[in-house]
């Protein structure tokens, strides 16, 4: 099983400080009160986590060549250079292999939101007019 780190651009921000009514700031110029964030929307959490798992089954199927430097290189978060390096091939060839990879991948997740939209939005189906 692979560990798929979350992406740093979804991570929780920083508590925000607010004033109170009436008195906005303390005598340091800080705000009054500190005041957390939103929690995570249930309905997006579901999401997110299924889509994972979608990801993490399309990364299983691959090739094994293409799974290797697709998980050293996105996942380890490994440059080209380190890719080639460790796995004893190319530069150009770890290259292909991340494209092809990133491919086959967006192809699972492209069918698995396109019959997710279908089964959520009946009006997004395809309609074919026969002869």
């Amino acid at each position: 099983m692979i560990r798929y780190p979350t992406p740093r651009c979804r991570s929780r921000s920083s508590p925000t400080t607010v004033g109170t009514p009436g008195r906005s700031a303390r005598q340091d110029g800080r705000h009054a009160r500190t005041v957390g964030g939103w929690p995570p929307c249930p309905e997006g959490e579901l999401l997110r986590g299924e889509t994972r798992a979608v990801l993490a089954e399309a990364v299983e199927r691959l090739p094994a060549a293409a799974r290797e430097v697709y998980v050293l290189a996105e996942i380890e978060d490994l440059d080209h250079a380190e890719v080639a390096e460790l796995l004893d091939i190319s530069r150009p060839a770890v290259r292909t292999r991340l494209h092809r990879a990133r491919l086959a991948l967006r192809e699972a997740l492209d069918a698995y939101f396109h019959e997710r939209r279908s089964r959520t939005d009946p009006s997004t189906t395809v309609r074919t007019e026969s002869s």
